[in-house]
């Protein structure tokens, strides 16, 4: 491909074992060779070709432990359907799940959730324009078992069942899905050229769907479902010899037939004016103008720089030129569909003639002035952005590049070495007179689509447009930014208050347990609080979460809405020897956090800092707690917005139903505590007082009896458990909250909107449920159950609903009660018929006691793996919050040491 950047020509020369090089540079200076070098595979990656053109990708990783990401990757889309072909990709897409050769009907499932996957998270598959993909997610899996998911996908890709009763059922789920159907995508008829193949979906139309036969999937799946089309991409806890053995002898056996999809091409657009108006309302005129750009796919690094890394430079030269215009102009480059991206300029203004005139005249200043300092600026940002690439990933994200990799031919950046190298070369090859040629090539911008949203009356044309363009070419502005020295980093000197050592007393601890199976220290006090330590790898953050017990149920009824925030109010500042501004530097600087939050029946402080400096948050989190700044300026500005947000507040006239359906649902729930759905008033704004707040968060919101204390991080332990003892010790028992203890009745109430024929709905189900570790395994079983019976009774067997979702939510506080909600959207006429059923199957499984036992077999299994995968000690995110989880249903740590046996004996046969 020809640069746009320079012209280049080199030949050897080979005389006496001597090699000259020459090189005729016109714009930029560069040596190239007629093979450049390409880009390295990731770490221990395999990527090969078989004799049949079939390609794969092997590569061990450890990014989660134990999972292995396997995915099927067609280059097979919508764009290879032709009349009368329209939905087909997709319609295969959905047959692979019906059987194949080797694996009829619904076996491949069976074996996948035998595994602990779970259809339509695990295990998945999408059809777009340029691609078709199938991908299954395992954990803790063997050789052999990942062996048969490689012949699962092998028969996929060359014996699949075409059968016409698995074609009549699909044909109710695909309509399903049409009528459900969300665009996940503009399809601006102009920004793809007016191509009638881009501008439709690939899921087809139901007129079209209508038309699809036996025949004409077999024709098109035999003609496209060819080896030379497909790769398979087997990355994670694998055997790498083993996993290419099975991948030979399954896919190195098929025969090559049909056609061999062609390289992509780009989006041709008309040689017409491509204006788009677009209705909308609003206070500013929005104008954006579009160039294509034929997307450079190729696995040479030089050729990657100059087309890729080149342009962002350009770039962002401009993008600081405009900012110091302080102009609400924004210019970016981005992939749009198949081989075509966008260099995009926006903006918003009331005057958008002399905002888009000033544009285009910054445009022409920034081609012909430049400026070494503007250029290493632009080159910081863009190099460092290079840096930042992760050499490290998950599967799943390796998968995605190399997806893209096989659909567009093309390699990414994976390797330090590489990163290197581009960096070095943007660095130091190119001058500031190689810049300036650039800029002037970059920014050779002629005829764009133009999408323009008026916010007055006035519309232009597209002349008009260009006519403006034009005045602001012919007076170019060379202003160049100034840029401010960076403040260099400030080490904020740490007060005493934060450095001085805290107190340890061995009498201050009531019991001491260490837990060998989970891995947790547990540090009962004689004040009623416990603390829990958690030591997570490579972590070097220390974070500390305090879980108070009473939350809003601590308030007083009658003054509710003027207390419902006291912790915002009393935290707004910082603490009584370090106030305001210095307490934000403070924190800033030495990369410390303290966040407040308030539940129902709960309150929560939490805290992180280096694990170097856990004394310094001790001592934090011990001031905020017991002496926080009043901040009275700050409290009475926040109560001014608030009256002014009030006041700004309009009712919407033309409610929409399916936001009143949402509300009506988070009514049904009870997730909220019951006094915060009232409304505050301006008198509630106006009778809050700062110090009467501080003096009832001092007497309520500080007991010691039930506060839980959990903590993450690669901590020393003996020195962090001295210090949260030395802290925690200090604070006192208070009077809790009483809370009114109700028992909760199962019912089922159900939501609907109907609007053009389509209900949506919510079907709950509520109940009670048992507050210890099998209570809550126990429910969640019970979701696992009722989604796959929904599922297959109102999507598979009678395709009623394409997408039933099926949530749980459980709440310990005031009384334990757990919600099942069957949500979906389907046909008006067969809502009723879906009501019955989905009540029907939870009545089946909740009171008759009909349970699948091979099916809860499988999901004990998948809970046993996946809590395996979710609570690595890896994961310190994972373990706070799942702790948290359990100890409000008061789940002792002895029952998570026993997880997998409480776990195997629910049968959920008792109530």
């Amino acid at each position: 491909m020809a640069d746009i950047f320079y012209i280049c020509q080199s030949f050897l020369v080979n005389n006496m074992q001597r090699y000259i090089i020459l090189v005729v540079a016109i714009l930029v200076s560069e040596i190239t060779f007629s093979q450049g070098k390409k880009f390295l595979l990731p770490n221990n990656a395999t990527k090969e070709t078989l004799s049949n053109g079939f390609s794969y990708v092997i590569m061990p990783n450890e990014q989660p432990k134990g999972r292995v990401e396997l995915c099927l990757c067609l280059r097979v889309g919508s764009f290879q359907e032709q009349k009368g072909e329209e939905g087909i990709a997709h319609f295969l897409e959905h047959l692979a799940f019906s059987g194949s050769k080797h694996y009829p009907k619904n076996s491949v499932l069976k074996f996948w959730e035998s595994l602990g996957a779970k259809y339509g998270e695990n295990i998945n598959a999408y059809t777009t324009d340029d691609r078709t993909v199938y991908s299954v997610s395992l954990s803790n899996v063997n050789t052999e078992q990942v062996a048969k998911t490689i012949h699962i996908l092998s028969d996929w890709l060359y014996y699949m069942d075409i059968t016409t009763q698995a074609v009549e059922k699909e044909r109710k789920i695909i309509t399903q899905e049409i009528a459900s159907y969300k665009p996940y995508k503009d399809l601006n008829p102009i920004m793809v050229g007016y191509d009638k193949q881009l501008m439709r979906f690939p899921i087809g139309t139901k007129v079209q769907i209508a038309k699809v036969t036996p025949k004409k999937l077999r024709s098109f799946y035999e003609k496209w479902y060819t080896p030379q089309n497909a790769s398979l991409i087997v990355i994670g806890n694998i055997a790498p010899q083993a996993t290419e053995k099975a991948i030979k002898e399954h896919f190195g056996m098929l025969g090559q037939r049909g056609e061999e999809v062609g390289n992509l091409k780009p989006i041709s657009f008309p040689n017409k004016k491509m204006f788009s108006i677009e209705k909308e309302k609003g206070k500013r005129t929005k104008l954006s103008l579009l160039y294509p750009i034929e997307y450079v796919s190729t696995p040479f690094i030089d050729e990657y720089r100059k087309e890729i890394e080149l342009p962002k430079v350009v770039l962002e030269i401009l993008n600081n030129r405009f900012r110091a215009h302080k102009e609400d102009i924004r210019i970016s480059q981005y992939w749009y569909l198949r081989r075509t991206s966008f260099l995009e300029i926006e903006m918003t203004s009331d005057d958008i003639e002399q905002t888009l005139k000033k544009t285009f005249a910054i445009i022409e200043g920034v081609k012909t002035s430049l400026t070494e300092e503007e250029v290493g600026k632009a080159l910081e940002k863009v190099t460092t952005a290079i840096e930042k690439i992760p050499t490290e990933r998950t599967s799943e994200d390796w998968v995605l590049s190399f997806i893209d990799n096989f659909v567009f031919r093309e390699r990414f950046i994976s390797q330090y070495r590489d990163k290197e190298r581009l960096i070095k070369e943007l660095r130091e090859d190119y001058q500031l007179h190689h810049w300036q040629h650039i800029c002037k090539n970059v920014l050779n911008l002629k005829d764009p689509i133009i999408l323009y949203t008026p916010a007055d009356n006035k519309e232009y044309t597209y002349e008009d447009f260009k006519h403006i363009i034009s005045d602001g070419i012919a007076h170019p502005d060379t202003t160049v930014p100034t840029f401010k020295e960076e403040e260099k980093t400030i080490s904020v000197v740490i007060p005493e208050v934060l450095t001085k050592e805290i107190s340890f007393h061995p009498k201050d601890i009531k019991n001491e347990t260490f837990f060998k199976e989970i891995g947790i220290h547990r540090i009962e006090l004689t004040n009623g609080a416990t603390i829990y330590l958690k030591p997570t790898e490579n972590d070097e953050k220390l974070n500390v979460t305090l879980f108070f017990k009473g939350g809003y149920s601590l308030l007083p009824s009658k003054e509710f809405k003027q207390y419902e925030d006291i912790l915002q109010y009393v935290h707004l500042g910082g603490i009584e020897s370090l106030k305001g501004e210095a307490y934000e530097e403070l924190l800033y600087h030495n990369n410390l956090t303290f966040i407040v939050g308030t539940e129902g029946y709960q309150h929560l402080a939490m805290a992180t800092a280096p694990v170097n400096k856990s004394k310094e948050l001790c001592n934090l989190i011990y001031q905020k707690l017991r002496y926080p700044e009043r901040a009275y300026k700050a409290f009475e500005e926040v109560k001014a917005d608030e009256i002014q947000s009030l006041s700004s507040k309009k009712n919407d006239k033309k409610a929409d139903p399916l936001k009143e359906m949402a509300f009506k649902l988070e009514a049904i729930k009870g997730a909220t505590y019951p006094l915060t759905e009232l409304n505050k008033t301006t008198d509630d704004i106006q009778k809050m007082n700062l110090d009467t707040l501080y003096s009832y968060y001092q007497k309520h919101f500080l007991s010691s009896d039930e506060l839980l204390c959990v903590v993450t991080g690669s901590f020393e332990i003996d020195k962090l458990k001295k210090e949260l003892v030395g802290t925690l010790s200090h604070l006192k028992r208070q009077e809790g909250a009483s809370v009114k203890k109700t028992i909760q009745k199962p019912f089922f109430q159900t939501l609907e909107v109907t609007q053009n024929k389509r209900t949506s709905f919510n079907i709950v189900y509520k109940d009670s449920y048992q507050k210890n570790l099998k209570g809550i395994l126990s429910i969640k079983l019970l979701r696992e159950l009722l989604r796959k019976e929904v599922i297959a009774e109102i999507r598979e067997k009678k395709g009623w609903v394409y997408t039933p979702y099926v949530e749980l939510e459980y709440y310990s506080e005031p009384t334990p009660t757990f919600v099942l909600i069957v949500s979906g959207e389907t046909d008006e006429k067969h809502f009723n018929d879906v009501e019955k059923s989905v009540i029907g199957i939870i009545n089946n499984l909740v009171k008759e006691k009909k349970i699948n036992q091979n099916a809860l077999t499988d999901f004990k299994y998948s809970f046993a793996v996946n809590k395996k995968e979710y609570l690595s000690d890896e994961n310190a995110y994972n373990w706070r919050n799942y702790l948290m989880d359990c100890f409000k249903n008061d789940v002792s740590l002895e029952e998570l040491s026993f997880y997998e046996k409480i776990l195997e004996s629910i049968d959920l046969l008792n109530k």
